[in-house]
């Protein structure tokens, strides 16, 4: 084990509290993650339209009527005694510390969601007790979760949408939206959505999760995706994320680690469970993401269609030495078709494994992906002109060459990063051939993961940070 894989995972030994501080203050990449949440949080009472206001504090009673002078002492209460609960209704979580698991028992409708938010970014803090399982459940459709500090004490996930009514006959739930949380220290997945359709995960900080559960989840998973009548076009979107120190530490069994991955979209053609909705036909957009420092890989594609992956940096990522595999990709696709690698930077740390590569491109059943195409993506892997790409078989855009354009074994000049992960800043320097070397063939946002124009230049940066050149 190296001595930075040492130094990045004594966090997992520290108390709570301390860790915590540790890791807002260096580890998050640049301006602070959490000052972001706080400073360019999409207002989810915006969404609520005409609806009721219901409060909730450590301090009230779960006697009273959930008013703001009168509030509720837990979420749970709110969803027990307000039987009409639902659409554009906001359930407003004031700041301390609630010990319980909250299952999110009702929803909005196509009109209004039903949204549970925490008074202050970050002030409710949400610790699920030891025999739960996830912290936050969603099991209707139709909600927002925003800007709780989340950690589950039990044996499951951060925040998790599975089934709908909590039931495994059913699909899950749809049109939810995860934003603007800290999802930390949980013994599976930060964020974990399956089954169901319309997702939206932005603004979230995952850290420190993976490392027990039997599933073995990542910072951010998206898992057998099932569509729902609804509008075409991009239905699920992952973005302006930070996901970093996720990795599987003890699982049961001592079995061998596969995941731990920074953010994963995994099997939406819904083959593991063979279930006869198939593939999920829609698009999926990860974008804006910063991937750091995780066990498993930066963002990982697998068995999977119809994704964009456009303007995420991943850095220093498949850490875990209990992994035995030697595909170890920053970004990865593998066995999926019809898949846009689109303006990223991705770097490899060679001290950690031998395999390690910035970019991996693969199938495992003899059979190419189809029509992946990776487009201005950088990669470096700590020596210029190499190019750090594992291909199986090789896919013929993965070239310097017109019309793809992919910087190859290419320096991107962070702001200040190296594989120890002390202090990082992974914005890019005035001069950094990343800047200005993007493309907007296949789309572009309008900014960046800190809400500065993608228009300062002449074409778009490479990587989840915009800078304006010299």
């Amino acid at each position: 084990m190296s001595d930075e894989f040492t130094t990045e995972w004594r966090l997992h030994a520290l108390r709570p509290a301390e860790r915590m501080r540790l890791s807002r203050r260096a580890f998050l990449g640049g301006v602070s993650a959490l000052a972001c949440l706080a400073g360019a949080r999409p207002a989810a009472s915006q969404e609520k339209a005409s609806g009721r206001m219901f409060y909730v504090s450590p301090g009230g009673n779960d006697g009273n009527d959930g008013s703001e002078a009168r509030p509720f002492a837990s979420i749970g209460a709110v969803f027990a005694k307000i039987p009409d609960l639902g659409a554009g209704d906001t359930v407003v979580v004031m700041p301390g510390r609630y010990e319980e698991a909250v299952t999110v028992s009702r929803g909005g409708d196509e009109q209004a969601p039903l949204t549970l938010l925490s008074q202050a970014p970050q002030g409710a803090l949400i610790r699920s007790p030891a025999g739960s399982y996830s912290a936050i459940n969603v099991v209707k459709s139709h909600v927002v979760i925003d800007g709780f500090d989340v950690q589950s004490g039990g044996t499951g996930h951060g925040i998790e949408a599975t089934f709908l009514d909590g039931d495994n006959r059913n699909d899950g739930p749809h049109h939810v939206t995860i934003r603007n949380n800290v999802c930390h220290d949980c013994p599976g997945s930060g964020i974990s959505v399956s089954y169901g359709d319309f997702y939206l995960i932005e603004n979230n900080v995952c850290f420190g999760n993976c490392a027990t559960n039997e599933y073995q989840g990542s910072g951010i998973s998206v898992y057998a995706a099932r569509a729902v009548p609804g509008e075409e076009g991009v239905r699920i979107t992952v973005r302006a994320n930070t996901s970093y120190a996720n990795m599987a530490i003890r699982l049961p069994g001592d079995v061998p680690h596969s995941d731990g991955n920074g953010i994963i979209i995994d099997d939406l053609r819904n083959t593991q469970s063979k279930h006869p909705a198939g593939s999920y036909p829609h698009r999926t957009l990860v974008e804006n993401n910063l991937c750091h420092g995780n066990g498993g890989k930066g963002v990982h594609v697998f068995l999977s269609e119809n994704v964009t992956v456009r303007n995420n940096t991943c850095c220093y990522n498949n850490r875990d030495l209990k992994n035995p595999a030697t595909w170890r990709g920053e970004l990865s696709n593998v066995d999926s078709n019809n898949v846009l690698w689109i303006n990223n930077i991705a770097v490899a740390d060679l001290s950690v494994h031998s395999a390690n590569a910035a970019i991996l491109d693969a199938s495992s059943g003899g059979k190419p992906s189809a029509n992946v195409v990776w487009m201005r993506n950088l990669t470096f892997a700590g020596k210029p002109g190499v190019e750090s790409i594992t291909q199986a078989p090789a896919n013929p855009t993965l070239t310097a060459k017109e019309p793809y354009r992919n910087l190859l074994g290419t320096e991107p000049e962070f702001v200040k990063a190296d594989p120890a992960l002390q202090d990082p800043d992974f914005r890019l320097r005035p001069r950094s051939p990343a800047v200005d070397a993007g493309t907007v063939e296949h789309g572009i946002a309008q900014s960046d993961r800190e809400g500065a124009p993608r228009s300062l230049g002449e074409a778009p940066d490479l990587g989840a940070f915009e800078t304006r050149s010299a």
